[in-house]
C-alpha cells in the first residue's frame, strides 16, 4: 500500500463521523444471533433431498494436497514488538515485492504496520482495515488470523472449501446399476452384503471395460443399497415387556451378586489371547475348586430364517405362517472344557472300564423331537433325568476333586411343583377321583 493511502487511513480513523454512510440512527438488519439460527434451521429443512451444487458438476480432477492444513488462533500470535516481527514483516513487505496483487498478503502488511508503527491495539488495527474494505468484525477476525498465521509460520492458510475430490461414482453407469438390481432382486430378502461385493468386484465391474482392477467396500455397498432403495429390516412381531426394575427383581439381582463374589474366589480364571492361560486359586486342602456349569435350552424349526434382510423399503418378504417341525437341542457348558462331554480319549478309555465303571453317556447334550405324535414335550422330568445321569457323572469324571456349580435360567420349565403339592389345577371340583 502507498504511503500516503496508509496515512489517509489513519486520518480517517480519528474521525469517528468518516464511516458513518448515513446520519439515521440505529436500524435492526435482521442479523440477531436468535434470527440467524431459525433462518439457517428453515434453510437446512428446505435443503433437505435436494442435491448438492458440488453434484452438479461432475470432474475427475483430484483435490489439491494441503501442504499446511494447521489452523492457528491469534491469542497464540507473538507480540508484535517482538524483533523476530520486524524480520518478519520485512520479510512480508519483501514478498508484496513479487505478488503485489495478493489481498490477503497486503492486509496483513498494513495490518502489522499499524500495529507496530502507528501505536494501533490489535483490535482496532483490524476494525480499521474490515471498515476500509466495506466488513463487518467477522473480517477483523479474518485480519487477526491471517497476521496470526503468518507470524507463526510465515503463510497464510489457504482454505479448502470446494477443493475436495470429486469421484464418479460407478453407480451412475446404467449397465452396473441394470446389473446390480437384477441381481437384488434375485437374492431378494436372502442377500448378503459380502456376496454382493463379490458379484460387483468379479461378475459387474469386469463387463464394464475397466482394465485394472477396482473394487468396493462393505460400506460402500450398503451405500448404493439405502441409495437404489433397500433397507436392512428386522421381521419380528415380538412384544417385549421390561420387568428388570421391578423390587423383588433388583433385590433378588442383588442377592446374586453377592453370592456369586463370595464364590468367586473359589473359581479359576482364564488369560491369554485364547484363553488357554489357566490361573488356578488358592484355597485351603479341604476346600475344593468350584467350576461353574451353565444350562441352556435352544429349539430350532423348519421354517427359520435371517431376522433381518435386504428388501426394497416400500416391500416385505412373504414367509410361511406356521414355524414347521422343531428340534429341541438342551445342553451344559462350562469354562474348563466347552460342552460337558468326555473327550476322544476318555470315551476310548471308558469303553475299556468294566460295566460298573462305565459311563452309559459321554455327551450331557440331549436332543429331541417335541410333538405329541413325536418325542412328546420337553418337561421338568426330562431336566432332573438329564442332571443326574449325564452331567453329573460327565462332571465327576472330567473334574476330578472339584465341585460343579450348575446355572439354570428363569425358564418355567424349570420351576416344577413336587408331586405332592397342592395345586388347583390337579384337585378335583368334587368328591372322589385320585
Amino acid at each position: 500500500m502507498k504511503s500516503n493511502t496508509l496515512e489517509q487511513l489513519i486520518e480517517n480513523a480519528k474521525k469517528a463521523h468518516v464511516w458513518n454512510e448515513s446520519s439515521r440512527g440505529p436500524v435492526y438488519n435482521g442479523d440477531a444471533q436468535s434470527t440467524l439460527r431459525n433462518k439457517r434451521a428453515y434453510w437446512r429443512k428446505a435443503a433437505l433431498g435436494s442435491k448438492k451444487i458440488t453434484e452438479m458438476f461432475p470432474t475427475n480432477e483430484a483435490a489439491e494436497p494441503d501442504t499446511n492444513p494447521t489452523f492457528f488462533t491469534f491469542e497464540n500470535a507473538y507480540d508484535s514488538s517482538d524483533d523476530d516481527n520486524e524480520f518478519t514483516l520485512e520479510s512480508l513487505d519483501s514478498l508484496l515485492k513479487k505478488k503485489k496483487d495478493d489481498l490477503r498478503l497486503q492486509t496483513v502488511s498494513q495490518f502489522l504496520h499499524l500495529v507496530r508503527d502507528h501505536g494501533f491495539t490489535k483490535m482496532d488495527a483490524s476494525n480499521l482495515l474490515a471498515q476500509s474494505l466495506n466488513k463487518g468484525p467477522w473480517q477483523a477476525r479474518l485480519i487477526r488470523s491471517w497476521a496470526n498465521q503468518w507470524l507463526k509460520n510465515g503463510i497464510i492458510v489457504t482454505s479448502k472449501r470446494g477443493r475436495h475430490a470429486k469421484v464418479r461414482s460407478l453407480l451412475l453407469h446404467e449397465d452396473l446399476k441394470l446389473q446390480v438390481t437384477e441381481y437384488l432382486y434375485v437374492h431378494k430378502f436372502k442377500l448378503n452384503v459380502a456376496d454382493f461385493v463379490k458379484f460387483v468386484e468379479d461378475e459387474v465391474i469386469p463387463t464394464l471395460g475397466i482394465e485394472e482392477k477396482t473394487s468396493i467396500s462393505c460400506s460402500t455397498a450398503r451405500e448404493w443399497l439405502h441409495i437404489l432403495g433397500w433397507e436392512y429390516k428386522d421381521h419380528s412381531k415380538n412384544i417385549y415387556f421390561d420387568g428388570h426394575e421391578r423390587e423383588d427383581v433388583v433385590a433378588d439381582r442383588h442377592r446374586f451378586l453377592w453370592q456369586w463374589a463370595e464364590l468367586r474366589e473359589r473359581m479359576a480364571t482364564y488369560e491369554g489371547e485364547d484363553l488357554e492361560q489357566i490361573i488356578s486359586p488358592i484355597l485351603p486342602p479341604d476346600v475344593p475348586e468350584i467350576v461353574p456349569v451353565t444350562h441352556d435350552e435352544s429349539i430350532f424349526y423348519a421354517n427359520d430364517d435371517v431376522v433381518k434382510a435386504w428388501g426394497l423399503a416400500e416391500e416385505n418378504q412373504l414367509r410361511r405362517k406356521s414355524q414347521g417341525l422343531s428340534i429341541h437341542v438342551s445342553d451344559f457348558l462350562c469354562e474348563s472344557i466347552g460342552r460337558l462331554r468326555l473327550s476322544e480319549e476318555d470315551c476310548s478309555t471308558n469303553d475299556l472300564l468294566p460295566d460298573g465303571e462305565r459311563l452309559v453317556y459321554t455327551d450331557a447334550c440331549v436332543t429331541m423331537y417335541p410333538g405329541t405324535n413325536r418325542d412328546g414335550w420337553w418337561k421338568n422330568e426330562d431336566v432332573v433325568k438329564q442332571v443326574k445321569e449325564r452331567a453329573i457323572p460327565i462332571f465327576e469324571r472330567t473334574h476330578l476333586g472339584k465341585v460343579a456349580l450348575f446355572m439354570f435360567d428363569n425358564s418355567c420349565n424349570h420351576n416344577a411343583f413336587a408331586d405332592d403339592a397342592l395345586v388347583v389345577s390337579r384337585m378335583n371340583m368334587k368328591d372322589g377321583g385320585k
